[in-house]
């Protein structure tokens, strides 16, 4: 699965293996935040991964349980940064 995110951790995708696993249609997360779509406390959780991504520009790796729409989904989550003249612009997850 594939997602990408903006380097304000907005989504700019989500590809239609994520949509059928977790119910989160393109058109609904696109655009919009890890906390506007998680919530405040799980998108706070989940951003301080991309951050870690972003300032160490490295791919990072990590497991992680979330909820969609009443059902548990555990993920094992690949972070990667796009890098484009020394600065991350996109982190593919």
């Amino acid at each position: 699965m594939v997602n990408v995110v903006d380097n304000e951790f907005r989504f700019a995708r989500n590809n239609l293996a994520h949509q059928r696993l977790t119910g989160l249609k393109d058109e609904i997360i696109r655009g919009r935040t890890l906390c506007e779509l998680l919530g405040a406390d799980l998108g706070t959780t989940i951003a301080e991964n991309y951050t870690r991504c972003m300032e160490t520009g490295r791919t990072i790796e990590y497991k992680e349980t979330l909820c969609f729409f009443g059902q548990e989904l555990t993920f094992l989550t690949s972070l990667t940064p796009e890098i484009e003249n020394g600065t991350v612009r996109k982190i593919v997850g």
